[in-house]
């Protein structure tokens, strides 16, 4: 697994918020030579002017924690690793800075299959806009990875989406396999043609559990 430094403040905040809102179970432990060791919470909030942390976790294992020392947590959303030092634990509450840097797997070292805009591999997904409105349809698979996939969508579809728009994929063809799987729209764009010109588009997706 290669794993790259993110440090920048802006990156580090949109991380641990799509770990907020996908309600990403996160692993988290203290001693990083016993990691067997570990229990799991969820982030519970986030508290961007005081630079902090609410992560939900078993009430008996939060008051088990040394507060002098550092405490870690993975996600396996996207591999995502990071350490913070903890301000508070109360009823299975702990409250953590937010981290400086933060480590997760590069993408793009995945190994992608290419199918194009010729793909005869469709996706059944149940889209879930910002507004809460949602829409069942069938796309397109362009490709897809370990990690995520990018479908071909119309410009009714497109304009409706925003990045961090939530997807559901169903059911994947040809093999008809049931999914079931919740993705995250990281980036949106245009399919031009052989003229140059653009009538279909296309949405990377992102899985986040």
């Amino acid at each position: 697994m290669e794993l790259i430094d993110v440090d920048r403040r802006y990156s580090i905040d949109s991380l641990i918020q799509t770990l907020k809102e996908n309600k990403s179970k996160i692993r988290v432990w203290q001693s990083i030579k016993e990691t067997g060791d570990y229990s799991f919470g969820v982030i519970e909030s986030i508290n961007s002017l005081n630079r902090t942390i609410k992560i939900r976790i078993k009430k008996s294992e939060s008051t088990t924690l040394d507060k002098r020392q550092h405490i870690y947590f993975h996600s396996s959303c996207r591999d995502i690793i990071f350490k913070a030092q903890i301000r508070d634990s109360a009823q299975g509450c702990l409250e953590v800075s937010l981290p400086v840097l933060v480590k997760l797997q590069e993408a793009r070292a995945e190994k992608r299959t290419n199918l194009g805009i010729q793909s005869t591999q469709y996706a059944k997904v149940l889209l879930i806009r910002s507004s809460h409105e949602k829409l069942e349809s069938k796309l397109r698979v362009l490709d897809f990875s370990a990690r995520g996939m990018a479908l071909m969508v119309n410009k009714f579809i497109f304009e409706g989406l925003s990045v961090d728009d939530k997807i559901i994929v169903t059911q994947v063809s040809p093999e008809g396999e049931a999914e079931n799987k919740t993705y995250v729209i990281r980036n949106k764009g245009s399919i031009l043609n052989k003229i140059g010109s653009s009538k279909e588009f296309r949405i990377g997706l992102e899985f986040c559990g």
